[in-house]
């Protein structure tokens, strides 16, 4: 999957879906189907982006390895703090 995606607001559900340029260049109906399999019914573009649909992210993340700004895939925390780890040792004590 090395093709870009387009992020479409869904008049449907109200959340922002993934769509791949492959996808996006099909046809004129204004539906297209995202990564995670919805539909999308294309929103007017003065509605402002609802929030990401989880499936398309996981997809994305799935096939590209992509990962946030801090280098973590999804899930992933980053270590406790010095003081947080400091407090946990004193505890098991």
């Amino acid at each position: 999957m090395g093709t870009r995606a387009l992020r479409v607001t869904c008049a449907r559900d109200g959340r922002e879906h993934l769509v791949s340029d492959a996808e996006r260049d099909t046809g004129h109906t204004g539906r297209r189907v995202a990564l995670c399999g919805h539909e999308v019914l294309a929103a007017v573009l003065v509605w402002p982006p609802g929030p990401p649909c989880s499936g398309c992210i996981a997809v994305r993340w799935q096939h590209t390895g992509a990962r946030d700004a801090a280098g973590r895939r999804p899930g992933q925390h980053r270590r406790a703090g010095v003081l947080a780890r400091l407090v946990s040792r004193l505890r098991r004590r």
